[in-house]
């Protein structure tokens, strides 16, 4: 049995798991998962653009040297990398837009929450800041990090905050208490 025979159906499969795992772990704000996401999602782009491509037309070997050195691989990596980035882009606004939807209409619990700490993340193109938020769910005690680009958390503020009965990592914060 030959894959290639089925690579309209491996492609598809591969980004509709990544797209899936993004669009239900989205709101756990991992980067290591949005990487990996991306990263298959590229690869299920690859998988339907090019192998039937390369397949299909005549001259086959003589194609494939073609496009390894010209523009023209240059080209169809560039039509890839625009498929793949439209979408994750995708996935992650159904994925704020199902965070929202839940913590909208899903079974809610406001609870305080304390800033514990501030981290600094640095890269290439500057600095981002993230507040640590520590609150407890029933028996569970839970630390998550909020963008602060605009510092508006600072270390100690209590929060009122709202998060999901069923992803308690998944909050909203209400207001500042005094």
């Amino acid at each position: 049995m030959r894959l290639g025979k089925y690579f309209w159906l491996i492609g598809p499969l591969i980004i509709l798991m990544a797209s899936l795992l993004l669009y239900y772990q989205y709101y756990r704000d991992n980067t290591w998962l949005f990487f990996l996401c991306l990263i298959f999602s590229f690869l299920g782009w690859v998988i339907i653009y090019w192998f039937p491509i390369k397949n299909s037309l005549p001259y086959k070997k003589t194609l494939a040297k073609i496009r390894s050195v010209t523009w023209l691989g240059q080209i169809d990596l560039f039509i890839i990398a625009c498929l793949c980035a439209l979408t994750v882009s995708v996935v992650i606004d159904l994925a704020k837009s199902r965070e929202t939807d839940l913590l909208k209409n899903a079974q809610t619990i406001n609870t305080v929450a304390e800033i514990t700490g501030i981290e600094q993340s640095h890269y290439r193109s500057g600095t981002n800041y993230y507040a640590i938020f520590q609150y407890t769910t029933g028996t569970k005690t839970i630390k998550r990090r909020l963008n602060n680009a605009d510092h508006q958390y600072l270390w100690g503020q209590r929060y009122e905050i709202k998060y999901v009965i069923e992803y308690p990592e998944m909050f909203k914060v209400i207001k500042l208490l005094p």
